[in-house]
This record gives structure tokens, sequence and C-alpha cells, in this order.
């Protein structure tokens, strides 16, 4: 016995009745006609139908489940009816292959059967004549005479690598067109695919399959980059755009790191993560970012003077790190609403940055966040739990601090730090997060612009200076206990303040609380 699939097909016969015209959906019909030796119709034989893929389990197997079966009727025919939209989405042709098999097993079996390319929206007529018996194991080669050609039934599923790759042939189809008439499938190695080489960057290369002196070819490309283990670690230079496979997750510290030539890059969905400095002093002026990204490293797009617009809108980063955009040509940026963190000097030097709305998610913005940007407005959350020491120093064109959202208690200890306004001649507005407990030391020294403003109920301490040396005229404090103050000296408010509103209950103890005392002539219950 051998323990290998017998093909009877000596004896089986394929013709081409006719090819109609096309139906709606690209529908195709195939009927297969089932005869005995003597040209007798066999109706109640159940036909197989298997797809590229199915076929080739079953060759090694005969036990594989078919793609889809049908019956021979009275007259002997089993029909096959291929949606379009099923059977030949994205592509025009199908190779497949119909069965007749008696027995099954390692040994007991005997199988007749057909295969042809069939083209979508066209209906074919195939033939199948069972042979007499042969032996049980009994093998009956066919004389398939001489390979005449080659086909492409389809593509590998890999056509597009990159470099160091090696040649996936995986998926492919080919077909062998024979002297007797008929095709058969034809195993192909990478041994018989001549042209390929990862070495270079090709957007088109061409392979040779050559088999027999006959050959056939497709086309595959190779981007410029390097990929290890879901990893892109490297950039061919000299290539201005590049898009990235699906198999990036990830890309490596410094991989374009003063690459001068990249404009674009379109990130690929399934990326979660981008290293330090990737993209340092490169010339960069666009980036697609995939949904999937969540993490950034620190110097990001440090010194990118091209790139001018950032949409982080629908990653999932939550942090914005370290010096990410410092120094960069960035002119808007859309962050994220799981966004929770702005890194030290995150947008430091962004001189052409005009606005930054923080998402209400956002809780912490960190030193020197943006500072030396160009920022005329700033809108931050009511939910804010700390804003670091000179956030916004030296912001010279920045005119308006607004807060926006729901406040939040749950920051018994938020606080704006130091200096954090210092700078910014042109502000004329500035407003304080409800959720903020702790106002630091000089936070808006030197502006002569803003001239009222309101301390929300929640601050329970304003430190030294804090606003001084600034031509504040009127103050609203919302807070029925006095916030507390520095010792000795506070310097909280400039002497030539006009006003100092609190509610009506807590005038008295406004009047006679440490640092508020001094300004007790100036003291009065809101209206």
């Amino acid at each position: 016995m051998k323990n290998k699939i017998i093909f009877l097909v000596c004896a089986v016969f394929l013709t081409i009745a006719c090819e109609k015209e096309q139906h709606t959906g690209k529908e195709s019909r195939v009927s297969v006609t089932v005869y005995d030796e003597n040209g007798k119709a066999m109706p109640g034989i159940p036909v197989k139908m298997y797809d590229e893929k199915d076929y080739k389990a079953f060759e090694q197997d005969n036990l594989t489940p078919p793609t889809a079966g049908a019956t021979a009727n009275a007259q002997g025919i089993a029909l096959f009816t291929l949606p379009g939209e099923v059977w030949f989405s994205g592509q025009s042709q199908r190779f497949l292959t119909f069965v007749v098999q008696e027995g099954g097993g390692p040994d007991n079996y005997r199988i007749w059967s057909v295969g042809k390319t069939i083209d979508a929206g066209k209906d074919i007529q195939l033939e199948i004549r069972l042979t007499s018996a042969l032996a049980p194991g009994e093998e009956q080669p066919e004389d398939k005479g001489t390979l005449i050609g080659l086909s492409i039934a389809q593509p590998p599923h890999k056509i597009a690598y990159t470099l160091g790759e090696p040649l996936d042939l995986d998926g492919l189809l080919l077909t062998g067109v024979y002297s007797n008439g008929k095709e058969y499938p034809v195993t192909v190695t990478p041994e018989q695919v001549s042209g390929f080489s990862s070495d270079a960057p090709a957007d088109r290369l061409v392979l040779t399959i050559g088999i027999e002196d006959r050959q056939v070819t497709f086309t595959v490309s190779i981007a410029p980059i390097r990929v290890q283990e879901g990893v892109l670690t490297e950039i061919y230079k000299g290539y201005s755009e590049t898009i990235l496979p699906p198999h990036v997750t990830a890309i490596a510290p410094e991989a374009f790191m003063q690459n001068r030539q990249i404009t674009r890059v379109v990130m690929n969905e399934g990326l979660t993560s981008i290293g330090e400095m990737a993209f340092f002093n490169s010339g960069i002026q666009e980036i697609v970012f995939p949904s999937t990204l969540q993490q950034l490293a620190p110097d990001l797009f440090y010194y990118c003077d091209r790139l001018k617009r950032v949409d982080l809108s629908h990653t999932q980063i939550t942090r914005i790190p370290e010096s990410a955009f410092a120094c960069s040509g960035v002119e808007e940026v859309l962050l994220p609403s799981a966004l929770t963190a702005i890194g030290t000097q995150a947008f430091m030097m962004t001189e052409h940055l005009k606005s930054a709305v923080i998402p209400q998610s956002v809780t912490h913005i960190g030193m020197e966040a943006f500072r030396g940007s160009g920022i005329t407005t700033v809108q931050l959350p009511n939910s804010i739990s700390t804003i670091e020491a000179r956030a916004f120093y030296l912001c010279p064109n920045l005119t308006e601090v607004s807060a926006y959202g729901p406040a939040s208690s749950n920051h018994p200890d938020a606080v704006i730090k130091e200096h954090c306004l210092v700078g910014c001649p042109n502000l004329a507005r500035f407003e304080i997060p409800q959720s903020i407990s702790i106002l630091g030391q000089g936070l808006i020294t030197g502006n002569q612009k803003v001239h009222t403003l309101t301390i929300p109920a929640r601050v329970t301490r304003i430190d030294f200076s804090a606003f001084d040396n600034t031509g504040i005229k009127e103050v609203i404090v919302e807070a029925l206990t006095p916030p507390a103050t520095s010792e000795g000296e506070w310097y909280g408010f400039p002497e030539t303040i006009t006003s100092i509103s609190v509610p009506a209950q807590a005038v008295e103890a406004y009047k006679t609380a440490e640092g508020w005392k001094k300004f007790a002539d100036k003291i009065r219950a809101r209206s």
C-alpha cells in the first residue's frame, strides 16, 4: 500500500462548453457533469470543490473537508454557484479543483479530479469521467505531456518587504498549462525564483519564476526601512516619504535622527511606541499617527523645525514626554482626550505655536512646558492638579489664560508653582482653575495688563509676592477662610490695588488675618 493520494485522471475530460455574459455582482456558475467510463451520466454522485489553499491541504490528507460540495442531479450535473463578493473579492480569477472521491484514508480510496481557472462573472461547464476501478493503492499516472506555460492564480501574501527580509512565497498559487490541454497546480520553491534581493530599497522589483524553461513574473517592493522583531531600526537615507508596513510595533531611538531628507511618514495601525530622539533634528514635515500609538519618548521631535502640525487626537497617548516638541516648528497641536500629563519643556521654544487647549483629562503640566512658545491663548481644565514652575515663562504673545470644565475636588494640594507666567507682558486675562489650592511665588510678576483677578474658593494658600509688582487693581476672593500667607512680609498684591472683595461674613476675618491685614483698608464685602 502507498501512503499517498491516488488521482485517476487519465480519463477525466475537461470541456468549456460556454462562457456566458457576466452576471450582476460577478457571480459565476460551474456545472460539473459526472459520467461513467461509457459516457453515461451518473446522478447522485457527490462532487467536492476545493479552493487553492484547501486543495494543497487535500493533497497531503484526502480526508480534508472540501471548501464546498454538491451532489449530481438526475442529469448527472453538480452545480456550484460562486457569488462574486464572496469568491472574487479583490481578484478576477480563482483556481478551483473539483473532486469525486471513493473511500478515504491513507490506502483504501480512489479519486477523480479536474482543476480549472474560473473567471469572475462567467459560467463554466466541466466533466469528470470515472474510469474502471483500479486496485486500492495502485497509482495510474497521467500523461500530462509537456509544460507549455505558467500563470499566477494568486500572488504571494507578502509583496511588500523591508530591508533584510527573506523571500516569503506563502500564498503563491501557480498554475501550469500542459500540452494535454489541461491545467495543474505547480509547486514553487525559493530556488526557482530569481531577481530577489532586499539589500536595497526598490519601488518595483520584478521576480521571475522559472520552471522547465518556462517563466512567469510578479513584482514586490522593498521599503527603505529595516525592521527587526517588529522594531523599525533604520531608515535608508535619500527618501522623502515612507509608509510603515503593518508588522511594525515600535520605532527605535534615533531611527530618523538627523535625516533631513525625510519629510513625511505614515505610521501603521499596530505601532504602539516611538523611541527617544527618533526624529531629532530631522526634516520631517508631516506625520500620520495611528490610533494604536500609546507611548512617546523624550526629545522625540526636538529641533524638527519643518514640522508644522501635530494631530495626536485619535491616539492612546497619556503623556507628552520631556522636550518632545521643544524647539520645533509646530504651529498647531491636537492633543488626545486620554492625555493626563505634559512633561518638562515639552513645547519649549515652539515660537510658531499659537494656541493650546489642554484636555480635561490633563492633571499635570511640567516645568517650563511652554516656555518661550508663541502661544496667544491657553485653556486650562478646572480639574488640573499641578502646573509646575515657569510653565508659561517668557511667552511674549500670550494674551489670555482661561479655565473651563467641571471643577475637581480630588486634588487637595493642587498648585500653580512659582513664576508660572512671568515674562508674559501682553497677558490681559488670567483665570485661575477652580481646582487650585496653592498659588506659588511671583506668578505674574512684571505684568501690567491683568487688572482684575478672581481667586477661587478652593485656594487655601498664597505664597510670597504672588501678585506683587503687577497692574492688578481689583481682586475677588471666594474662600470663606482667608488663604494662608507667607510669614513676615507677604507682598501678596501691589500697593496700588484698589479693592479686595471677600464674602460678607468673612470681612473681619480677612482684615485681621496674617498678611491680609496690611490691605485691611481695601477689603470689603462682595456685592
